[in-house]
């Protein structure tokens, strides 16, 4: 892989970017997440030559493990945008802490993710999983902890909003434009992931996001969801 250089230099100048507290996420305060979104915004076309980004959140893991070497690199790159959605996502919008089941096992693993709406974390705690990753970068092997859907590419309920050939190959992920991990994709990355203890999942299970909103919305039959993608996420992960 070869590290991009930055088209946006004038970026790099800026001093620390301060973030507005938004819907009850943890604030991100930090330049090189700034400097990180500006550079997959202008990096958009290139990742999405069809314009479509509708459950993208693989689209642009691929892009930026293919382009960005340095893992401090990498990991600030993946917290630009939400592995949901595939929308943009500035540092103000901030973080939301989270609990995923582990693939290979019923345990728990507790992280951070950077979402574009609150109905995001949701969807990613019920049909959503995550997985310790091995990747190679400048300096040697690192493991990551990736956030996985199982492979959606055989579904009889397939979305039409989502682009499929960024996805498939007939009932198989698409191995030039995708990265997956045990025939699940890889969508994106959960932060300062460790084992949930019984002091984070009360933290998930109070905040007014992951608990009773969460709650509420993953109760719901598929037909009924409303806000963030709706069902198209839903669909696709199921």
């Amino acid at each position: 892989m070869k590290s991009i250089k930055s088209n946006f230099l004038s970026i790099r100048m800026l001093a620390v970017f301060f973030v507005v507290f938004n819907f009850g996420l943890s604030p991100v305060a930090d330049a090189q997440s700034s400097i990180a979104y500006h550079e997959l915004k202008g990096s958009w076309n290139s990742i999405f030559p069809d314009g479509n980004r509708n459950a993208g959140g693989s689209a642009f893991f691929r892009y930026i493990y293919d382009n960005y070497s340095d893992y401090r690199e990498f990991l600030d790159l993946n917290t630009a945008f939400c592995p949901v959605s595939g929308s943009l996502v500035h540092p103000s919008r901030g973080k939301l802490l989270i609990s995923l089941k582990e693939s290979a096992s019923t345990n728990k693993i507790c992280g951070f993710f950077h979402p574009c709406c609150w109905p995001c974390a949701c969807d990613l705690m019920k049909y959503a999983e995550t997985a310790k990753v091995p990747l190679s970068f400048e300096g040697g092997e690192r493991f990551v902890q990736a956030i996985l859907i199982n492979n959606p590419c055989s579904n009889d309920d397939f979305p039409s909003e989502v682009d499929r050939k960024l996805l498939c190959e007939g009932d198989n992920l698409n191995s030039e434009t995708t990265y997956s991990f045990e025939n699940k994709l890889i969508i994106g990355i959960l932060h300062d992931a460790s084992a949930c203890t019984s002091q984070l999942e009360s933290q998930i299970a109070l905040h007014p996001i992951t608990g009773e909103r969460c709650n509420g919305r993953n109760n719901l039959p598929i037909k009924d969801i409303q806000g963030g993608m709706g069902d198209i996420f839903i669909r696709l992960a199921k």
